[in-house]
């Protein structure tokens, strides 16, 4: 079957050129600076909004007679926006998408039969990244002992990354692109005990970022086809605003402002009696998206069970490490470490992760008053 046609869109940036991507000027980064790499990454994801991208996925099986088996070549177009919502061509698949708010994987596919199937199924219980090699969006998390060199990939500056993985069998190594943070380009070989070797050579042939899904999304199967549906979907829980969290909550709380419409709210409140005096347990937990990553925002209120939540303690006084310089919580000290920042201020513990410290030291300096 012929290559689809990627579908047309808004204007983008202009595409990398589809040559065969290549990798030149090797430089080896000071492990010290390793950690400058993690933080740089998941800063490029943060700051991305979309991007579309040519998958080449070759998987083969090296034999110890050195023959080769299983050998598969696949190639797939996909348009994938930070608020998780995919659109893919190519493959076995004439199209395909993921909406998370529905959680519909849906496909419309040629089979091994050689006819036309369409499936719609639980995205959330499917690895995407499985359909069209490997996974784009990474936490960063290769260890410092790691083998980071500065390459050019598709004519741009990037970082191969010979990662440590936990399994001795495998042996994966990763191409990152600097300006977007994306893996780019991924080689691994498993070791089976016979000699047998497994390959996956997946990579962009190429990419395009500030693009939109084409106007079909999410896709609607033709009337009177059988629609396979192997598990139901699972819509995606928005959660619950901000006054029905303070609600829930019991009390006033901080949270950062202008939260986007995608962040998840969530808030409980619970009776912890095995504990000795007996308790009464408030939370809040805000998970918002940035770019190709989340931060978090978690509010919690402990209490004895007889004594109501209160927002009247003094303030705690500014001390080091840190001081907030903005919103509500302007003065107010903070600790900070790796990508957290955490302070209790008038009987809220508050506590912020996102991918870099920047990102949660701004949202701390954004905080509002959410009133009861």
């Amino acid at each position: 079957m012929s290559e689809p046609a990627v579908s047309e869109s808004a204007p983008s940036s202009p595409a990398i050129p589809t040559s065969s991507p290549s990798i030149a000027g090797t430089t080896t980064v000071s492990p010290s600076d390793i950690a400058e790499v993690r933080e740089s990454i998941v800063g490029a994801l943060a700051a991305l909004d979309s991007f579309r991208a040519t998958y080449v996925n070759r998987s083969y099986r090296a034999h110890p007679d050195g023959t080769i088996s299983d050998d598969i070549t696949t190639t797939t177009t996909v348009t994938w926006m930070g608020d998780g919502r995919v659109w893919f061509e190519g493959g076995n698949a004439t199209w395909g998408s993921f909406d998370p708010s529905t959680g519909a994987l849906m496909r419309q596919f040629i089979g091994p039969d050689g006819a036309d199937h369409y499936q719609r199924t639980d995205g959330r219980s499917y690895g995407l990244s499985a359909l069209f090699g490997h996974e784009p969006v990474t936490d960063a998390s290769f260890s410092d002992a790691s083998t980071v060199e500065t390459v050019d990939f598709l004519d741009r500056p990037a970082w191969k990354i010979d990662a440590i993985h936990p399994l001795p069998q495998s042996s994966p190594e990763i191409i990152v692109d600097t300006a977007t943070g994306l893996t780019v380009a991924l080689e691994d070989v498993f070791h089976e005990t016979d000699g047998t070797t497994t390959h996956l050579d997946s990579k962009f042939s190429s990419l395009e970022t500030g693009v939109d899904l084409p106007a079909e999304f999410p896709g609607v199967f033709p009337e009177g086809v059988v629609i396979e549906e192997p598990r139901v979907p699972t819509a995606d829980s928005s959660g619950m605003g901000l006054p029905e969290a303070a609600a829930t909550f019991g009390r006033p709380f901080y949270a950062p402002a202008d939260l986007p419409a995608t962040a998840k709210i969530r808030a409980s409140s619970f009776v912890n009696a095995p504990q000795d005096p007996v308790t009464v347990v408030h939370g809040v937990n805000i998970a918002i998206p940035i770019g190709f990553t989340w931060a978090s925002v978690a509010i919690s209120d402990v209490v004895t069970a007889d004594q109501p939540p209160t927002n009247s303690s003094v303030p705690v006084e500014p001390t080091a490490p840190g001081v907030l310089s903005g919103g509500a919580l302007a003065g107010q000290s903070y600790e900070a470490r790796d990508t957290e920042i955490h302070l209790v201020y008038s009987g809220l513990d508050i506590t912020i992760v996102a991918g870099t410290l920047d990102i949660a030291m701004e949202l701390a300096n954004s905080m509002v008053l959410v009133p009861l």
